[in-house]
């Protein structure tokens, strides 16, 4: 959703809300979400989560598409009509996924992988897509663990890799590096 868009369901929410007479913190309650993020909602500051939508609209008994103002079928735009279901929710998640996220999916995507690993990250993605929020959060933060591992720590200025080679610390082992033979025979 656009900024206008927001704005405009953010207003049909408030609607149905004061059209049952409900106060944000009762309707807060009745979807089982926190009332900050109610407010932020009716005054179109963020946009729903899939999960928050979906309990939303039961709690005010009204189809989502009457929220979100979406065709009953759900697909806004023609460029997802051809999607399945499965599709439209991993575009969806993306959609509300954290910038990083979807930087790091987009690298991978960029990089060149075999077979293998591309089978590999659709079972990956395929797995992923069934865990809640807090599992998400694990797993993102156990990546960017292994990220860490994996990426080398900037040299500081003045050094380079060269320097490390000549001392001994070859970032690849941590045994120094063997003798050099003498010119002779």
């Amino acid at each position: 959703m656009d900024a206008t868009e927001l704005a405009e369901f953010g207003h049909r929410l408030r609607r149905a809300r004061l059209a049952l007479e409900l106060s944000r913190a009762a309707l807060a309650v009745r979807a089982g979400i926190a009332r900050n993020t109610l407010t932020a909602l009716e005054r179109g500051l963020q946009h729903p989560e899939p999960t928050t939508l979906a309990a939303l609209a039961r709690a005010l008994q009204v189809p989502e598409h009457e929220l979100t103002n979406a065709p009953p079928g759900g697909v806004v735009d023609p460029r997802l009509a051809h999607l399945n279901e499965e599709d439209r929710r991993v575009a969806q998640a993306f959609h509300h996924a954290p910038t990083e996220m979807k930087t790091r999916v987009l690298r991978a995507l960029q990089e060149p992988a075999t077979r293998a690993d591309a089978v590999a990250l659709n079972e990956l993605a395929e797995r992923l897509a069934h865990l809640d929020p807090g599992q998400l959060a694990a797993v993102m933060r156990l990546i960017t663990e292994f990220e860490r591992m994996l990426v080398p720590p900037a040299m500081p200025p003045g050094r380079d890799r060269a320097d490390e080679h000549g001392r001994g610390l070859s970032s690849s082992s941590s045994l120094p590096p063997p003798p050099q033979k003498s010119g002779g025979k």
